[in-house]
């Protein structure tokens, strides 16, 4: 839990600063990536969430 508190804010900062400056080297990438990885942690939260739920009856 504690990775997450960090990872998830420079992931964010990556996508803000990706979409602010698009012409800059390796931006899109870096763009699509931190995507990616927002994406997964998310999934995953909601398939951990969603199994605490079940689990509780």
């Amino acid at each position: 839990m504690h990775e997450l508190v960090i990872v998830v804010p420079l992931l964010l900062v990556a996508v803000f600063l990706a979409r602010k400056y698009p012409t800059h080297l390796f931006s899109k990438s870096g763009l699509i990536s931190s995507l990616i990885l927002l994406g997964f942690i998310l999934t995953l939260a909601l398939i951990e969430l969603i199994l605490r739920f079940i689990g509780l009856f």
